[in-house]
């Protein structure tokens, strides 16, 4: 971790703190020492000391902090104290020497002060007082050993009969500062537990020597290799990355090092050493996933994959040792591959015993397993259930869920087979839960179900969609692909939300104990990404009211959850469109609609198209001086960055008097937004206007203007409806074309006509203008 700060000149030192313990658990490593490192520059910021660089290492068995160009004091400072009012501080205030009484002078005395340094202002007795800056070397030693006590963790650990507790027993503790001009080293002396600092590192815990003197920070990463310790994580990470390629090489396969495995490992060892280990072709029959989710997960090995398909794996496998002597090799080797075999045995019992029940008859098994609501038996007939409620809400809005209707041999847009196939996945999909293989590798559920169905002869059809069941599993996690895959997902992460919700147990805060607001995004984006045009906030109410269960022991009436679970979800909507889209403005209008959820695909469309709309505007050529020009490029950077340019609003300047500006057209997006937040403006203005009778009667135009904007909202509001239920279906002509409209309308009628019914016919026009112009985004959020 580096963090930098600029400083003025001064008398620098640089700093050096080592934190030796027992083997701190690899998951722990790096929150203990950023903790530690936030509370150093924390209290280095309290008293006002500059630094440069704070640097931070972390290995199983030692934290590394260094600072560099440190303030070796810090400053004094001036501080001002308020004591009483000058009413009870002051015999008279109207003489030029006041007699202050005891109250004031009691005020001196406390803050250690004289009465020549109190003075009146503004009513009360103040007074000036020089805080002495402290040297580094005392704020260090009274403030690190707090800042250790204090580092939050779970699971910490006590050695000694005090309450304070760390990660895990500190062994030593290494101080120092070293002079910049290079000269003497001073110690930073202070205690914690029974522990007291000294300048003293150690090497190795098997290899290294037993102890070695601190010098200066050269020095002691050179004596660090000496003694076996690579301190720096990215260069423990370099050599396990080529020796373990190297290896893999060696037996013509790759080394499967993912970031997470190969973080894992680095904190683990401080000498890494990378050894090549072999097991038995005959485990080769267990699926690949199941064998390496034994060598990473459960053993922390590194697999070697077949160098022309990552998915088939080799029988060899690469462990990383924490032991630099090549003496020891031989029996490490025989160690882990004696150790793995056990692990593997199991898997293929496993195996074995699953295959003899089919993931059909694990069905009723299910019952036994508790959920939320009811058991797991009850939430797979769910499952197929409203799978099957959400195709056929898909199949009468989307036609994009197979390649074409006469591939399928069937007027329907999934044909029958495929249907039934995605129907029978989404029963069985959690009857993996039943099996010994799932019970013994938790994180390979529906993986594993999805191995099962094809070696049960089931369609890949049924496979896949098991398989992809509770995709994506985290942020980065890759979406489902196949369309059962993707209808299963989503209908089992709502029901995951639906049943939590009911029981109350909602999200609050940073809390989130049931990964809630991480599903409601998956289930966001496989709608979005898989385009399943289909109206949510529906089939969200269907879901409830289909499924009485789920009222069963709730608070919670059914218009209650659904509002809930509409207003969660809507707040996730922002959260997602966020990732894709950056123009947060356009996002929060789009958003803010009436029934945002209706047509999540088209409204991610809509902000696509609105972006594109700012992004590729034509704002026209001016012809212009120098003068004009470089005022235009200005204003053009200023649209990018200003809602006012943005939306195309001119604010005029007073010219160079020589300079020919000219006329520039505004882009299509800047008029069109103008016109809408115009219309907008004036729909919220009609107060007495009966929204319940909207009906245009064009015997009451009198312009020409009215008309002409009449034709063109008759047009444009079919498409603008349409879009909340199949495709996008405007452009930016036709909004160009209405912006026009729009603008003529409000320069050639008025609205608020003396004659009552043309009145509230123009009234009416505006109205349903706004309400078409709500169905694309709110375009008063971007004023």
């Amino acid at each position: 971790m580096n963090i930098s700060h600029k400083i003025p000149t001064k008398h620098k030192v640089d700093f050096l703190l080592e934190i030796g313990v027992e083997e701190i658990p690899s998951a722990l490593i790096n929150n203990i020492k950023d903790s530690i490192a936030s509370g150093i520059e924390s209290l280095l910021g309290l008293h006002k000391l500059s630094f440069d660089k704070l640097i931070s290492y972390g290995s199983p068995r030692r934290l590394y902090f260094e600072i560099q160009n440190l303030d070796s004091i810090s400053s004094d400072e001036e501080i001002i104290l308020r004591g009483p009012a000058s009413k009870i501080g002051v015999l008279d205030e109207s003489t030029k020497t006041p007699s202050f009484t005891a109250a004031a002078l009691s005020f001196a005395k406390k803050n250690q002060l004289t009465e020549n340094a109190l003075y009146i202002q503004d009513g009360y007795i103040y007074a000036k007082s020089l805080k002495k800056g402290n040297t580094l070397k005392s704020i260090l030693e009274n403030g690190l050993a707090e800042i250790i006590k204090k580092t939050p963790g779970k699971r910490f650990m006590r050695w000694s009969d005090s309450e304070n507790k760390f990660t895990r027993p500190i062994e030593w503790i290494s101080s120092r500062l070293f002079s910049k001009e290079g000269g003497a080293t001073e110690d930073i002396k202070f205690d914690f537990e029974d522990i007291h600092t000294s300048n003293v590192s150690f090497g190795h815990r098997i290899y290294g020597k037993k102890e070695f003197t601190i010098q200066d920070q050269k020095s002691y990463f050179l004596k660090l290799k000496e003694e076996h310790i690579i301190l720096q994580p990215e260069e423990r990470k370099e050599i396990i990355i080529k020796e373990a390629n190297k290896l893999a090489e060696q037996v013509k396969g790759k080394a499967v090092l993912d970031g997470d495995l190969l973080e894992e490992i680095c904190g683990l060892v401080e000498s890494p050493k990378a050894i090549l280990c072999e097991f038995s072709k005959k485990y080769l029959e267990v699926p690949s996933l199941v064998l390496k989710t034994v060598m990473k997960v459960h053993q922390r090995y590194i697999p070697i994959a077949n160098l022309n398909n990552s998915e088939e794996l080799t029988p060899y496998f690469i462990v990383i040792s924490n032991n630099p002597e090549s003496i020891a090799e031989k029996n490490i080797k025989a160690g882990n591959e004696k150790v793995i075999i056990p692990r593997f045995e199991d898997a293929c019992f496993f195996l074995n015993e699953d295959n003899k029940i089919s993931l059909a008859d694990r069905l009723p098994k299910l019952a036994r397993i508790n959920f939320q609501v009811g058991n797991m038996q009850e939430k797979a007939e769910r499952l197929q259930k409203m799978t099957e409620v959400l195709i056929d809400a898909l199949e009468k809005t989307n036609t994009n869920l197979v390649k074409s209707k006469t591939q399928s041999g069937s007027d329907d847009l999934i044909n029958t087979n495929e249907k039934n196939d995605i129907l029978q996945a989404a029963l069985i999909a959690k009857s993996d839960l039943d099996t010994k293989l799932v019970f013994e590798f938790t994180e390979l559920q529906g993986e594993i179900g999805g191995i099962y169905a094809k070696r049960q002869g089931l369609s890949e059809t049924i496979s896949k969609a098991i398989s992809e069941q509770y995709m994506p599993r985290f942020a980065e996690d890759n979406e489902p692909e196949s369309l059962g895959g993707k209808l299963i997902a989503l209908v089992d992460k709502l029901d995951n939300i639906i049943a939590y919700f009911a029981a109350g147990k909602i999200p609050k805060g940073s809390a989130d104990p049931f990964a809630l607001r991480r599903q409601a995004n998956g289930l966001l984006q496989i709608i979005i990404h898989g385009e399943l045009k289909f109206n949510l906030e529906e089939f969200l109410e269907r879901f409830i009211n289909l499924n009485p269960i789920f009222l069963k022991n709730s608070e919670f009436s059914a218009d209650e959850l659904l509002t809930k679970l509409r207003d969660f979800l809507e707040q996730r909507l922002e959260f997602v469109f966020a990732i894709y889209h950056k123009n947060p403005a356009i996002n929060k209008a789009v958003i803010n609609t009436d029934k945002p959820l209706q047509n999540l695909y088209n409204r991610h469309r809509v902000i696509h198209f609105m972006n594109e709309f700012v992004e590729n505007a034509e704002i026209g050529v001016c012809e212009q001086s120098s003068y004009g020009t470089a005022r235009k490029r200005a204003s053009s950077r200023l649209r990018r960055t200003n809602d006012r340019n943005v939306l195309g609003v001119h604010e005029d300047h007073e010219d160079d008097e020589n300079a020919e500006i000219g006329v520039c057209e505004q882009s299509p997006y800047a008029e069109f937004s103008q016109a809408a937040i115009r219309v907008n403006s004036m729909a919220k203005s009609f107060k007495d206007f009966n929204k319940s009778n909207i009906k245009i009667d064009n015997s009451l135009f009198k312009e020409a203007a009215e008309q002409e904007l009449y034709k063109e909202l008759e047009t444009l509001e079919p498409k603008l409806r349409k879009h909340f239920n199949t495709e996008l279906d405007f452009n930016i002509k036709d909004l160009s074309s209405i912006s026009s409209s729009i603008n003529n309308f409000f320069e050639h009628v008025l609205v608020n006509d003396t004659d009552l019914k043309i009145k509230e016919n123009r009234q009416a026009l505006i109205y349903r203008l706004d309400e078409a112009f709500k169905n694309i985004a709110d375009f008063s959020l971007l004023k």
